[in-house]
């Protein structure tokens, strides 16, 4: 009887790492030329980025795509080209527009900007518009007096613009 052949041992097939068409950070810095934080940097601005796992290590890797690499590679040796398609060659201006001619009788300029036409004042436009004091307009918004229900107050936040309460134009005509 003859011994009994060992059974050949099946290894398991890995898939290619990186997948075709995709770099490892390392490698793509070492292409560039640049670090690899730079490279990180890039990624999702200038190169396109995938995250993906190593199946034979299990680690998680950031992988750049090939085609971005080589379109950078191009764009450095070729800039003229690049700069040709990227901005337009406008031509210069012929000549300068003329001044404009100053008005007559220029206006009083009292450091305040003009009336708003938007519909909601801030305090200092509320005050100005309505005659009433600034410190009775923030306690109003703040906490609103029995009576005068009709001024509708917004709240915008702290950081906002103007400050942080607006008072509506037509409810403070009412009032």
């Amino acid at each position: 009887m003859l011994p009994a052949t060992p059974e050949p041992t099946v290894i398991p097939e890995t898939p290619e790492w990186p997948p075709a068409g995709w770099l490892t950070k390392t490698t793509t810095a070492a292409r560039l030329d640049l670090s690899e934080s730079r490279v990180a940097a890039m990624g999702g601005k200038e190169i396109q980025v995938k995250v993906d796992r190593n199946p034979s290590t299990k680690q998680v890797n950031t992988l750049f795509h090939e085609g971005d690499v080589e379109r950078i590679l191009w764009q450095r040796k070729h800039p003229e080209v690049h700069k040709a398609l990227t901005k337009p060659n406008y031509p210069a201006p012929q000549a300068a527009l003329p001044a404009p001619e100053p008005e007559d009788e220029p206006e009083a300029d009292d450091g305040e900007p003009p009336p708003s036409p938007w519909p909601w004042l801030t305090l200092d436009q509320a005050a100005k518009y309505s005659k009433l004091t600034k410190r009775w307009l923030l306690a109003f918004a703040e906490s609103p007096v029995e009576g005068m229900s009709g001024i509708r107050v917004r709240d915008m936040g702290k950081h906002a613009p103007g400050g942080r309460w607006r008072f509506h134009r037509e409810s403070l005509e009412k009032a």
